[in-house]
């Protein structure tokens, strides 16, 4: 059986102006950054759940419960908003679960997930 891990965060925007004389030109790029940690850590038996920060802003773990099914969490370049206010919870003030990083030390706490790696 393969060792679990959960990897949130590594993506981001970037929005660029480029000035040239009395002309600007503006670009916009989406990037992640998973590639060669995600490579490295699969080649070494474990199983990677990537999730990137507009996604990891929904689907992260609410409760010690749903984090039991990874051996590691690592959090990597993501901002704490993206995990304590949800679009639900940001746009229409709909309550939901403070998923507070206490979550995981809880589950770590408890001998739970055996390792957590944070950058």
């Amino acid at each position: 059986m393969s060792k679990k891990v959960l990897l949130a965060g590594e993506s981001w925007m970037s929005y660029t102006t480029h000035v040239k004389g009395f002309d600007s030109f503006y670009t916009s790029t989406y990037e992640t950054g998973e590639k060669w940690l995600k490579k490295a850590l699969e080649k070494n038996g474990y199983e990677v759940t990537f999730l990137p920060n507009h996604i990891a802003a929904e689907e992260f773990p609410y409760t010690a419960e749903e984090l039991k099914g990874y051996d590691c969490v690592i959090l990597s370049d993501i901002g704490a908003n993206t995990l304590l206010l949800p679009a639900e919870t940001f746009t229409k003030s709909i309550k939901k679960p403070n998923r507070q990083l206490k979550t995981v030390w809880r589950c770590l706490k408890k001998n739970t997930m055996r390792k957590c790696v944070s950058f």
